[in-house]
């Protein structure tokens, strides 16, 4: 998988070249809880159990993480992750889910008051299932759910990102991930991808 490898890359280098303007906020003070919210574009590859692969550069990924400090530079925690898309033309559409509940760890490699205090490396694994629904559209009539089918396995994710802190217990950012999933079920074999988000933390 080279793409995500090149797009981690140059996040990277992206936060290298902020972490100067960091210095003017408060601090990066992490000792309790932390509430997590993320949302982005995604893009990624599809492997069906046929063999078939497909490659999908649209889509969403919400993101919902929950945890607690152990010391100064790390957190455990659990959270969701999510990619979303539909394909297809009217009157028939295809809508794509592919979802996450992981359980995390997460590390802080700077001081928190220096600007490389804003950093972080997540590492998750958990409850995977990848969904496909068939729905038909009809002019006039209430949108229904349709023809669903869902396979279960395994997810996996590393992300990485920068935050500023705008508050005491406030702070903005952007992310990276790479989530994959193990299904080997009747439609899905695996898949790979990639998440970019804005992200909003609460600590307290």
């Amino acid at each position: 998988m080279v793409r995500p490898v090149f797009v981690i890359l140059i996040t990277l280098a992206a936060c290298g070249m902020l972490v100067n303007e960091a210095r003017a906020l408060d601090p990066h003070v992490r000792d309790g809880w932390i509430l997590g919210l993320a949302y982005g574009g995604a893009t990624g590859d599809i492997t069906f159990s046929t063999g078939v692969e497909g490659e999908v550069e649209d889509g969403v990924s919400p993101q919902i993480r929950f945890g607690h400090m152990l010391g100064r530079k790390f957190a455990v925690g659990v959270a969701y992750v999510g990619w979303m898309y539909e394909t297809g033309n009217v009157p028939v559409k295809y809508r794509f889910s592919l979802q996450n509940v992981l359980l995390n760890g997460t590390w802080y490699p700077g001081h928190p008051e220096s600007a490389l205090g804003g950093m972080h490396v997540r590492l998750g694994v958990g409850y995977a299932w990848s969904a496909i629904a068939e729905v038909e559209l009809e002019e006039g009539e209430e949108q229904g759910h349709g023809d669903r089918h869902v396979d279960k396995g395994l997810g996996f994710e590393l992300n990485l990102g920068y935050e500023f802190r705008v508050y005491r217990t406030t702070a903005v950012g952007l992310g990276i991930g790479v989530v994959a999933q193990s299904l080997d079920g009747d439609l899905y074999k695996d898949t790979v991808y990639t998440p970019v988000t804005l992200n909003l933390s609460w600590y307290w």
